[in-house]
């Protein structure tokens, strides 16, 4: 079993950690975002975020608890993406990210609304280790980048 204490997040030590992720599976969002804030904070990772990853991964198949565990393991995945200094780590997570990346792939589908759409995507990005088109869509995510119109004919006819 991990001992969390060893580890540290954003914050300092980790041993919080475990107790946020049960109450996460129970659908307490305050959790949820309190754990986005100490594994991936302004998109830097610590070796707490790294140790999470297989256990996001096994919330991911759930699907009622899935979709944020996976758009976390995202957002983690795109902070392996810079220097981080546990290459280590990291190897040793090759299994679980593959496993993300294909859990991302399967929920990449037509019918999605469209900030659940782009998320996917970009989890499915980050564990392709492709930082530039991750980065890229984050202009969709915050509104630098506004929605437009969708058009129903074609005005050259």
């Amino acid at each position: 079993m991990l001992d969390w204490s060893t580890l540290h997040d954003a914050y300092g030590p980790a041993h919080a950690i475990p107790g946020l992720l049960d109450r996460a599976i129970g659908g307490d969002q305050e959790a949820v975002d309190r754990l986005r804030g100490r594994l991936c904070h302004q998109g830097t990772i610590t070796p707490a975020s790294i140790a999470a990853l297989p256990q996001l991964a096994d919330m991911a198949k759930t699907e009622d608890v899935g979709d944020w565990a996976l758009d976390l393991a995202g957002a983690i995945a795109s902070g392996l993406l810079q220097h981080h200094g546990a290459d280590e780590e990291v190897a040793r997570c090759a299994a679980t990210l593959a496993e993300l990346r294909a859990m991302a792939a399967a929920r990449l589908r037509s019918g999605l609304d469209g900030k659940t759409y782009l998320s996917r995507l970009r989890a499915m990005l980050a564990f392709d280790g492709q930082i530039l088109w991750f980065e890229a869509l984050d202009d969709f995510t915050d509104s630098f980048v506004t929605r437009s119109r969708t058009v129903n004919s074609c005005p050259l006819s």
